[in-house]
């Protein structure tokens, strides 16, 4: 994550950017993204139960919900993990 997130930084700091960062099945890692690359819109996909109780915090996941763009599942179940627990954002 931090690797990811110091080559972000890097390229921000070099005036270049990525208009879209797509965040594979890890959405507590997107946060780090996000502030090593403010200006980007970030996607993060699903592939299991990653914002289910146990695997995020409810703040960490409440933040993460709010700063990304764009949330894909694998299926309607595990989209329904994210909006039955963050449904009120």
């Amino acid at each position: 994550m931090f690797n990811v997130a110091k080559e972000l930084a890097k390229k921000q700091a070099e005036k270049k950017m990525y208009d879209v960062i797509h965040v594979f099945n890890r959405p507590r890692d997107l946060l780090v993204y996000k502030a090593a690359m403010p200006n980007s819109r970030f996607m993060v996909s699903l592939h299991n139960e990653m914002f289910r109780e146990g695997k995020i915090s409810s703040e960490m996941g409440l933040l993460t919900v709010k700063a990304v763009d764009k949330i894909m599942s694998i299926s309607n179940y595990i989209g329904q993990t994210v909006i039955t627990r963050f449904s009120f954002c």
